[in-house]
């Protein structure tokens, strides 16, 4: 495997279009459910001038690549802080050249939403562990959610029918505020969307550029304007 991902982070992170961020939340009626965040890198694989400094210097194409990472099967000392939650998460890493598609998807199957805040938190840990342990290779470590994609501060909570989202305000390093502008130009067509679907029709939403159709609601920002806390995913949801 040549996959070389901390490159393909980096470059999806200066060119414009080249990274979207998806989470999906789905709710079932006594509070468990599926979550999943997505980072999809697919635009690295659209752009010519990038796929060709991907092949590296001898110019081979890109092997193709669909590993999953089941938690569960981590070392105990990996998962030792709270081996439930981590035997129900898996991590897919997938590549595909011909349909232009690279993306990490990290899934958790949570009993009450709390559990997403955790895996927040401590997913860069568990991570850094398994790989210390040799459980883990350096391709699927580097091909994982890279850090600070995951918010930062993350909570969701369930009060009745009301669902609610908080996080921290995304912070930036001093060079990366000295270099906002061209960040913003680079990161032009860049999104984070989040979508959810809830156990009843949706009432009333005050999370911003939201689209609702039934039991589910959209809500999709820039990636720049997200980084310079002109707009955030946060706010409530309320279902019958």
């Amino acid at each position: 495997m040549r996959f070389n991902y901390i490159p393909l982070i980096f470059f999806s992170i200066l060119f414009a279009g080249c990274f979207d961020i998806l989470e999906e939340i789905n709710l079932n009626k006594n509070g468990t459910g599926q979550y999943l965040i997505k980072i999809d890198m697919s635009g690295l694989l659209k752009n010519p001038m990038l796929k060709g400094m991907m092949a590296g210097e001898g110019g081979e194409a890109q092997k193709d690549m669909d590993s999953v990472v089941y938690f569960k099967d981590l070392p105990d000392s990996a998962i030792a802080d709270n081996p439930d939650l981590w035997k129900r998460v898996h991590m897919r890493v997938f590549s595909n050249a011909e349909k232009e598609l690279l993306y990490t998807s990290i899934h958790l199957q949570f009993t009450s939403l709390d559990e997403i805040a955790y895996l927040s938190e401590n997913f860069d840990k568990v991570m850094n562990k398994s790989k210390d342990s040799g459980s883990i290779t350096n391709d699927l470590m580097s091909g994982g959610a890279p850090s600070g994609f995951l918010a930062k501060g993350l909570q969701y909570s369930l009060n009745g029918k009301t669902l609610a989202r908080k996080s921290d305000k995304m912070t930036l390093k001093e060079e990366e505020m000295q270099n906002m502008e061209m960040l913003k130009e680079f990161m032009g067509e860049a999104h984070y969307q989040i979508n959810y679907t809830l156990p009843g029709k949706i009432r009333k939403v005050t999370m911003a550029n939201t689209t609702i159709n039934g039991n589910t609601v959209s809500s999709k920002v820039k990636m720049t304007e997200l980084m310079e806390n002109k707009v955030n995913l946060d706010g409530s949801i309320q279902f019958k």
